[in-house]
């Protein structure tokens, strides 16, 4: 048991985006926040392989924000739908 609080302390100075499940160590991923912009289109879907919206002008992926009310939303793991601000 020792040896775990280790890592959980070890891992929060680190990284606090860095969790452990089950004595693994693991990086949490985010859900992009897709931003609607005059000069967008769908460069970010066929360039960089995006999921964007359909049918939208995106021109801004957030891939993490702490922005009031553009919080990032964990995408895996036991975290899955808790806004970044949790941690």
């Amino acid at each position: 048991m020792r040896n775990i609080q280790k890592r959980v302390i070890f891992a929060s100075r680190l990284n606090k985006s860095i969790i452990i499940l089950n004595n693994m160590l693991y990086p949490l991923k985010f859900k992009p926040r897709f931003k609607e912009r005059i000069w967008g289109g769908n460069m970010l879907a066929e360039r960089m392989g995006k999921k964007t919206p359909e049918g939208k002008k995106i021109g801004e992926s957030w891939e993490l924000s702490g922005v009031q009310g553009d919080i990032s939303v964990v995408a895996n793991g036991k975290q899955v739908f808790q806004r970044a601000y949790q941690y």
